[in-house]
């Protein structure tokens, strides 16, 4: 009895493992509107410059765009940073305040950004303020992430995009105002990068990886243009957990740490791709046959005691029944 009783309970303990987040196939999140990242961006400016930002990145609604489903996202950051030699009197204050809202489909893959950005710097009786916007819309493919992740996955990133730019700025100083603004110019953009699989981590306080938890991640080695990211992206927070980014000669450029977020989806649910099999069927029929066997087994503890309980039989008496 205990050991085919046993044996079963192991299979449906293993099997209820396997219905965790599996890494070597990651899928797609599934994002509702709420979820949202708060990242720390560190950038490093040279000449002694530093640049921090508190970064947020909110789900807004699901839309339509351009007639297809699409999921509107939006993030927001401002900076402030004293650049120690900057024109045209040193030392120079910045600040800088930026908005993107971007459109997703349904793999994650960007359909369109709006980026607003207004940077104000001043020195002394000297301020330069600066308004730019740029509208980007995304010609598919663009495979960033090219999910479902396998692996020892390798892709080719291919962005087709048209950028629209308008851009405004004033200089004020003790004398005057001067407002200054540039036709709007549009351009067609196709870039070819490449993306694959690197490895299979876990990103937290342990090693300094981010701000926000230890996750069990799939890092991705990313080129675009002379750049090289790092990308430590978990399915638990359905995004981006860490990010480097380094220069062609291996200079250290910027970094992404996570500090909070709120993932209703997490983690991909079993039966989708990158959730790994869907067991829960498995499940139901594991935890029948358990009952269904132990049931017979009672039956057979029962009758054994019954036929010990019977009175000793006579002789020529018939065999009682079972």
């Amino acid at each position: 009895m205990r050991g085919p009783a046993l044996a079963l309970l192991l299979l449906v303990a293993s099997l209820a493992q396997a219905t965790g987040v599996d890494l070597a196939v990651v899928g797609a999140p599934r994002y509702t509107p709420g979820d949202f990242w708060v990242y720390r961006v560190t950038l490093l400016a040279g000449n002694n410059t530093t640049f921090t930002q508190n970064q947020t990145t909110t789900v807004l609604d699901a839309v339509t765009l351009d007639g297809a489903a699409a999921m509107r996202t939006v993030t927001v950051g401002a900076t402030d940073a004293d650049n120690p030699g900057g024109p045209p009197v040193g030392p120079t204050h910045i600040h800088q305040e930026e908005r993107k809202t971007i459109w997703l489909d349904a793999q994650q893959r960007i359909l369109r950004i709006e980026d607003d950005s207004t940077q104000v710097q001043s020195a002394r009786a000297f301020t330069v303020f600066t308004n730019t916007s740029q509208d980007w819309a995304f010609h598919q493919p663009m495979d960033t992430f090219a999910f479902p992740i396998l692996r020892g996955d390798a892709w080719v990133v291919i962005t087709n995009a048209t950028v629209t730019r308008n851009v405004s700025f004033s200089t004020i100083t003790s004398n005057e105002t001067r407002n200054t603004s540039q036709p709007a110019s549009t351009q067609n953009i196709t870039q070819v990068s490449g993306a694959q699989w690197l490895r299979n981590d876990v990103c937290g306080h342990a090693n300094s990886c981010n701000l926000a938890g230890e996750f069990d991640v799939v890092v991705l080695l990313e080129h675009s243009g002379n750049n090289t990211l790092f990308d430590f992206y978990s399915p638990l927070v359905g995004n981006l957990v860490r990010r480097e980014i380094y220069s062609e000669n291996g200079s250290l450029l910027q970094t992404v740490f996570l500090t909070g977020y709120q993932f209703q989806q997490a983690p991909t649910p079993t039966g989708t791709p990158g959730g790994g099999p869907d067991l829960s069927l498995t499940l139901v029929v594991v935890a029948v046959g358990i009952g269904a066997l132990l049931g017979l087994v009672g039956v057979a503890a029962w009758k054994r005691k019954q036929r010990r309980e019977l009175p000793p039989q006579g002789p020529g008496e018939p065999p009682a029944s079972p």
